[in-house]
């Protein structure tokens, strides 16, 4: 796609464009909220105020710590996650025009909502906080939400203590759970690296990310990973092996998973990302494999309909 700026409009047309072409249902946006102050938010709010981009989409509340190292951690915290008294009310009127755009996704007759850390706070105030947004949703109209944790660091728990309806995976989150194994490079290192290596192809030929649980679980797939750009000096990890048939075999797989398991009105299976560059997890073409990974999710979409 070349050089492109979020703000522009047209930029955004071309990726919808593109994710249709290649059998991309929707964008989950990661939406930055603060105790009611916003982190970039124009892309969001542009793609609101254009009703004529016609795509479905959801939000999912990142509700970590703005820090300096990009890992929602504690160092160098520019903006603390709280959960403060009257949040709630706050943070439901700033996305309540979201939920009322037609092209939002609902699930089960409910808009949908991730929460991307939902341990981050105390189960009883996760629960206050899910139960104040699903009365606030029925104030309006809405009759309820349908509400999802993220899987992130390593959450796997029963989420209903939490007041949510199941868990979305979002690899590489999780993945250590479940057998993936690190790796010695061979050959040429870079004695500066501070990091590791794992086998992506392995945990993906052994099946490891298959297993099952007594909750709603939105499977996951990524088409790369390697967070060195942003965590060069900060324990970064490159899963290594995830080639094009390994996505696909990995996609096709969390594909019959979900039509097996769940309703039709909830088959979703997630994909980190459509264009997380910091992180070389990444659906938009490049110029070392082009429209590659585009064409593989088709084609799984394809041989698993």
């Amino acid at each position: 796609m070349g050089f492109y700026n979020l703000e522009d409009i047209n930029v955004m047309k071309r990726q919808v464009e593109l994710a249709r072409l290649y059998g991309v249902h929707a964008f989950c946006f990661h939406y930055y909220w603060f105790s009611g102050t916003r982190l970039m938010e124009k892309p969001i709010f542009n793609w609101l105020r254009h009703p004529e981009i016609d795509f479905p989409f959801c939000l999912n509340w990142a509700n970590e710590n703005w820090s300096k190292l990009w890992d929602g951690g504690n160092q160098e915290v520019i903006y603390k996650q709280e959960l403060l008294d009257g949040d709630d009310e706050k943070f439901f009127a700033d996305i309540l025009p979201f939920f009322q755009d037609p092209r939002y996704i609902w699930i089960d007759g409910k808009p949908l909502l991730l929460i991307y850390r939902p341990h981050l706070f105390p189960p009883e105030r996760c629960l206050q906080f899910t139960r104040i947004m699903r009365e606030l949703a029925g104030k309006h109209g809405f009759p309820g939400l349908f509400m999802l944790a993220v899987n992130s660091y390593c959450f796997e728990e029963n989420p209903a203590p939490y007041g949510l309806d199941g868990i979305v995976e979002f690899p590489i989150h999780g993945m250590g759970l479940h057998g993936l194994q690190r790796l010695t490079p061979n050959g040429f290192i870079n004695l500066y690296f501070i990091g590791g290596v794992a086998d992506g192809a392995d945990y993906v030929k052994q099946k490891r990310f298959l297993f099952d649980v007594d909750f709603k679980l939105f499977k996951g797939v990524c088409p790369g990973w390697d967070n060195s750009p942003r965590r060069a000096y900060n324990n970064a990890l490159v899963i290594e092996g995830i080639t094009l048939a390994v996505y696909k075999e990995w996609l096709c797989h969390c594909l019959e998973y979900t039509s097996k398991r769940h309703a039709e009105q909830e088959r979703f299976v997630f994909i980190n990302a459509w264009n997380e560059w910091g992180e070389s997890a990444y659906l938009e073409p490049d110029s070392r494999y082009g429209y590659a990974y585009l064409q593989a999710t088709r084609e799984a979409l394809l041989e698993s309909s």
